[in-house]
């Protein structure tokens, strides 16, 4: 197989494209005697069910034979949505199961022991229909007519399936994607620099332990001049990216205006950046800079806090 071959197969397995058409394909068109077939089957049935399961008391009367009347004339009508062609309607439900596929029919009744019973109940027998029909004959006549029914929507029922396959595989290889994405980012970009270096701020706030939303900060100092988070990498080394995430909950402008600075001795310091405005993620990048200690301060009276801080 060829890359060729392997691109067309792969959108294919993705897109669904020659299967969509091909289930819209088998879809029978619209309108006509098969439509109204159909609704008419449905609205039998759902008569059917009332009749079983009744929300208001029903008059006195033996309600199995008034059920199996109605699934007569629902699979009636869902042989006839069934034909291949929309001409006249057969006269009654005997001649519809005559001109009806037989391994249709069979199927419909799981079985051709079970075929014959439906058949004998729906077709044989002759209505108005006996006052004592067995359970077990009304329920063989209403599974046929779901049967049927079911049958018929199973076109459309395909193409639902299609279309659901396409958006979970096109929503899997996007997840996908943006995971390679990810992966190809956090390579080029290198590791976070300050995983799991030393940090000094420059006080701690005495309230955090009881506050739930600091608890998920990196840090939290009180409210004083110039307050300020300091990390050690232990040795000089070289990086060119600044990522500071802010806190997301509240007070994001408590950090500005944020500078950043750098040094080698902690005595002097040589500033790489500043923001100015309020923000809830910064990036900052630069030609490569070399030093142990990188420091982060507010420019004013403040209360400073970080949800996270990476270098690279």
């Amino acid at each position: 197989m060829n890359a060729r071959q392997l691109l067309s197969r792969s959108k294919e397995w993705v897109l669904r494209s020659q299967a969509l058409r091909e289930a819209r394909a088998a879809v029978p068109a619209r309108g006509g005697q098969r439509d109204r077939s159909v609704l008419q089957a449905r609205l039998l049935l759902e008569v059917a069910r009332r009749v079983t399961e009744p929300v208001e008391r029903f008059p006195p009367g033996a309600r199995q034979p008034v059920r199996v009347g109605l699934y007569r004339q629902a699979a009636y009508w869902a042989l006839v949505a069934g034909r291949p062609d929309d001409t006249d309607a057969p006269p009654d439900i005997g001649a519809a199961w005559a001109s009806a596929d037989p391994e249709h029919l069979r199927r419909a009744a799981q079985g051709d022991a079970n075929q014959d019973a439906v058949k004998r109940v729906l077709v044989d027998r002759s209505e108005p229909d006996a006052l004592d029909v067995a359970d077990e004959d009304a329920t063989r006549a209403r599974d046929f007519a779901q049967t049927l029914l079911a049958d018929l929507d199973a076109p459309k029922r395909r193409v639902e399936r299609t279309l659901f396959q396409r958006w979970w595989r096109l929503s899997l290889v996007v997840l996908l994607l943006a995971i390679v994405a990810m992966g190809v980012r956090k390579l080029v970009l290198g590791p976070n620099m300050l995983s799991d270096k030393p940090m000094r701020v420059s006080s701690s706030w005495t309230g955090c332990a009881q506050d739930a939303g600091c608890q998920a900060l990196l840090f939290h100092t009180e409210h004083e001049v110039n307050p300020w988070v300091e990390f050690d990498l232990g040795a000089r080394k070289t990086f060119r990216r600044l990522e500071v995430t802010n806190r997301g909950d509240c007070c994001s402008d408590r950090a500005v205006p944020l500078v950043a600075e750098i040094s080698d001795d902690r005595a002097s310091w040589t500033q790489i950046g500043r923001k100015e405005t309020d923000f809830s993620t910064w990036t900052l990048s630069f030609p490569p800079k070399t030093a142990r200690y990188i420091k982060l301060r507010v420019a004013r009276m403040s209360t400073f806090h970080l949800k996270d801080v990476a270098l690279r």
